[in-house]
């Protein structure tokens, strides 16, 4: 094998070095992103449980459990959907992509 057939292109070479920065920003968000997220998601249930719980107008155990499970579900559910995208996000590297992504949500 020869000199020039084992050297990177100038387009790899760009390609890796962008595959190495898109690694080092996807470990800072991954330490990052579930705390947020999780707080983000807990204030989510404790607003949607208090505001269930003021629509159902009743006091006993099945309206307060019914708005448990309902706030429950909505701070699993935006910390899932957020996860998703905040990883998918950094794969959109051209502005098509992006602005295909941006239709998704």
């Amino acid at each position: 094998m020869s000199e020039t057939e084992s050297a990177l292109t100038e387009n790899e070479t760009r390609a890796l070095r962008t595959s190495k920065e898109l690694n080092s920003h996807l470990k800072i968000l991954d330490t990052l992103a579930a705390p947020a997220l999780g707080v983000l998601a807990v204030a989510s249930g404790i607003y949607t449980y208090l505001g269930v719980s003021t629509l159902l107008e009743d006091n006993g155990a099945i309206t307060f459990f019914a708005a448990i499970a309902y706030s429950i579900a909505v701070s699993v559910g935006i910390f899932v959907f957020w996860s998703y995208i905040l990883r998918l996000l950094p794969a959109m590297r051209t502005a098509s992509g992006r602005l295909g992504f941006s239709c998704f949500l």
